[in-house]
């Protein structure tokens, strides 16, 4: 009981760690002005494991508890964003750790 009292300890730890970063990502070659669809999972939007977790982590879950997981899992923030008139796409934000940024 007490090795995975500190398994626990250790991995909530672990993720809590890190700083945000600066991300800055360019893509070129798009349609003038085209539509770039930007979605970020985080630890509070998109976070099915932290949901997972907070149910009690059961295995396996019932047919409500996939539903609400999958609802959560679409959570993700979503943003339309445009490149611009001469196509090129430009993302500057800062990233939390353990974040996923999908353009």
């Amino acid at each position: 009981m007490m090795n995975n009292m500190l398994r626990i300890i250790s991995r909530k730890s672990f993720i809590a760690s890190g700083e945000p970063e600066a991300m800055r990502i360019t893509i070129g070659g798009l349609p003038g002005r085209a539509s770039v669809l930007v979605e970020t999972l985080d630890q509070t939007r998109g976070n099915a494991v932290s949901a997972w977790v907070a149910m009690g982590k059961p295995e396996p879950p019932t047919r409500e508890q996939a539903a609400q997981l999958r609802h959560v899992a679409e959570a993700v923030r979503r943003e339309i964003l445009h490149a611009d008139a001469s196509g090129h796409f430009n993302l500057e934000r800062p990233i939390e750790p353990w974040s996923l940024v999908l353009i």
